[in-house]
């Protein structure tokens, strides 16, 4: 690319002589307004910006100036207060827009740390940057958030134009959180705006009782309830703890049928759930019959999908389990995901190690199962304090030489 040539022009004005740098014509035309400055002052300018020029890094300066127009001139002046506004591998971040550092810093590195939400994160950068993504890095607190969630509408159907719900907003805010989060933490702002201080009207949901997981003998229902597909699925979803996108991805080579070990693919195209979401985990002998029988109708298959459906898998998923319910009498609500909540709740009424249960659920450790998954109804419960009972023993419980 060729070099420019720079020039400096001088305009008059009332309150003096205007400048203004200026290179190449048409489409590439160039121009950085130093306004009010000094004779000496446009003089520096204009050699340090064809010096600039000289060493290919002319490119910098119009970004900066683009971004921060006062540090630009400034820096080119040659202003003895400015810090150094270039480093050789640390940009001044903070005052890059937000769409700039979202394109070129954050965006890369969340699709590359959770490329499965990233995917969901990356719709509502399309609503948010167009926006406030002009603002400076450092300029983005809880006022500009609030102001735009204040505003954001919905944009499509019969609702359009009235304020977006409570929950979206509140998806919005933290998408433009994690991204302040990210740059306070990269040290590329220097302090960390709460962008929670303003509450977002309706964004607060009802907390539900989830529905207590599936009893061993209501499994059992569930499995005689369904034709041999689901009957498998049920089996193998709630006798490994599997969640349902991984239940629907299985896959012929993922069974191990001599070590008796389920290869567990997690989320691995999309980066993993957590970081043991992919690992191989033993087989219980209620999956491993059912695989084995359900293998036998299928020709004994050694490749290819477990579980095939004609349309949707996971529509066919949530409709099959629904109607096997029905029919085995189970009345609550039942879902997907329930499957891999009954496992804990089935292995820990059977005495499994809880240390065994939680890394077939494949967890980072076991506080999920204590507080979330295992969940006990009462009655197992008493059954379980049974022995706690001194009848036999009150006799030898007495003090020697006491009074009752």
């Amino acid at each position: 690319m060729p070099t420019r040539r720079w020039r400096c022009e001088t305009l008059t004005r009332s309150r003096g002589p205007y400048r203004i740098l200026r290179s190449g014509r048409g489409s590439e035309r160039r121009a950085i307004s130093l306004k009010y400055v000094s004779d000496a002052e446009a003089d520096r300018a204009l050699t340090a910006i064809r010096a600039e020029e000289a060493q290919g890094t002319a490119a910098r300066v119009l970004r900066l100036y683009e971004d921060d127009p006062a540090s630009a001139i400034r820096y080119l002046i040659g202003d003895p207060s400015i810090e150094q506004v270039f480093g050789p591998d640390t940009p001044n971040y903070a005052i890059w827009t937000l769409r700039r550092y979202v394109e070129e810093v954050y965006g890369p590195w969340r699709s590359a740390d959770r490329p499965r939400t990233w995917r969901t994160e990356e719709g509502h950068w399309r609503r948010i940057l167009p926006v406030i993504g002009a603002r400076r890095l450092r300029d983005i607190d809880e006022f500009v958030v609030a102001d735009y969630l204040d505003a954001l509408l919905i944009e499509r159907g019969a609702r359009r134009g009235q304020p977006m719900a409570g929950s979206t907003k509140r998806l919005h805010r933290a998408a433009v959180q994690a991204c302040i989060k990210r740059a306070y933490r990269l040290r590329h702002i220097e302090r960390m705006p709460d962008l929670a201080r303003f509450r977002i009207e309706g964004s607060t949901r009802r907390a539900r009782e989830k529905p207590a997981p599936l009893l061993l003998a209501e499994l059992l229902a569930l499995m005689e309830a369904s034709d041999p597909l689901h009957r498998c699925m049920w089996a193998v979803g709630a006798g490994q703890g599997l969640r349902p996108s991984e239940l629907t991805r299985l896959r012929w080579e993922d069974v191990r049928w001599q070590s008796r070990t389920l290869f567990v693919r997690g989320e691995e195209e999309h980066g993993g759930k957590t970081r043991l979401s992919v690992a191989e985990i033993p087989l219980t002998p209620l999956a491993f019959r059912e695989l084995q029988r359900w293998r036998t109708l299928q020709g004994t298959p050694t490749e290819g999908l477990l579980f095939t459906f004609r349309s949707k898998r996971i529509v066919n998923f949530k409709t099959a389990l629904r109607t096997a319910a029905a029919a085995a009498g189970i009345e609550r609500n039942i879902y997907p995901y329930l499957l891999r909540d009954s496992f804990a709740t089935i292995a820990w009424s059977l005495d499994i190690l809880m240390d065994a249960a939680w890394r077939v659920l494949r967890h980072t450790d076991d506080t999920m199962l204590r507080k979330v998954y295992c969940r006990p109804r009462p009655a197992d419960l008493v059954a379980r304090v049974a022995a706690f009972d001194f009848a036999e023993r009150r006799d030898d419980a007495q003090p020697s030489g006491g009074t009752p």
